[in-house]
């Protein structure tokens, strides 16, 4: 791994800190013990976290509810026994908080397991034809919520500037049913997977997105962040090396590095990119780049719908 792989705790890391902490704070074994103050305290601590928890799960599941429903019932379980827990301090009322963390803890992992939410992330619609093949086959996963979001772009100009926002979303397919930016909140939604397809974050002179769909701060909210390229773009002939070189300045750009997974769509591009990336970061990191890079040519369906999860 090398340090574009490293990011901040995962959505399951970051419940299952929280879940720990709460059985940390409302330990039967300390609670009949300790004091009524010091009782209160945890008390109150772990009410925060689980209130903290049930504003999360609604976060994620706000455009499925009905998945979270199990999960989010056991939290307001669990608030119920904490809060029972203020006014009785016999070992019962302890034991009725191990015991609502428990079932909370095995809920909140199984609504998990079953989630599979795909984020399709365009930028123009004249791009779009890059992702629709990855898109058709996430689509077809009747298990699968796909949404596909339309990002602004914004012209620069020679000095930097960032000038006027273009929407495209209105010359997409009509069938497509698109969302707006303004529907989901990706912070709180944290999709398993994100599928990106601007290479540049920042470093295009003459366009640029929204610095929050910049591909180094996506990837702190899925577990999987996929690269497309947006340009449909040929693979250069042996001994060319002008189209060699314009394509190498479209590898060598932050998505490439930040991203989980790059499809490509054939075996001649991936190994331009392979080399050209090798080249770049050294010899010892082709194994990675030969794991991080796929071709639509080579995968099958099968092998493409087991990348959402």
């Amino acid at each position: 791994e090398n340090i574009f792989s490293k990011r901040g705790e995962s959505l399951k890391e970051q419940l299952a800190a929280r879940t720990a902490l709460i059985k940390k704070l409302s330990d039967e074994k300390i609670l009949t013990v300790i004091d009524a103050s010091q009782r209160a305290q945890l008390l109150i601590g772990a009410q925060k976290i689980t209130a903290e928890l049930i504003d999360t799960l609604r976060g994620i599941y706000a455009g499925s509810l009905e998945e979270g429903k199990e999960a989010i019932l056991s939290l307001n379980k669990l608030a119920q026994a904490i809060f029972a827990a203020f006014e009785n301090r016999d070992e019962g009322s302890a034991a009725g908080i191990s015991l609502a963390v428990s079932e909370m803890e095995s809920a909140v992992k199984q609504s998990l397991k079953a989630r599979k939410e795909i984020l399709f992330l365009p930028v123009r619609a004249a791009w779009w034809s890059t992702m629709e093949p990855v898109w058709e086959i996430a689509s077809a996963d009747k298990k699968a919520h796909v949404n596909v979001m339309p990002i602004k772009w914004y012209d620069k100009s020679i000095y930097g500037e960032i000038g006027e926002a273009h929407e495209t979303a209105a010359d997409y397919p009509d069938d497509l049913n698109t969302i707006s930016e303004e529907e989901y909140d990706i912070s709180k939604r944290r999709p398993g997977c994100i599928v990106i397809q601007f290479p540049f974050d920042s470093t295009n002179a003459e366009i640029t997105i929204d610095e929050k769909y910049f591909s180094y701060k996506l990837r702190e909210y899925t577990d999987k962040l996929i690269y497309i390229p947006c340009y449909d773009a040929a693979s250069p002939r042996e001994g060319d090396k002008v189209s060699r070189s314009a394509l190498s300045s479209l590898i060598e750009q932050p998505a490439v590095a930040f991203s989980d997974l790059i499809i490509l769509p054939d075996e001649a591009m991936r190994r331009l990119y392979i080399e050209v990336l090798t080249g770049l970061m050294g010899e010892d990191t082709g194994d990675m780049w030969e794991k991080k890079i796929r071709s639509l040519e080579k995968m099958g369906i099968s092998e493409l719908r087991t990348l959402f999860g």
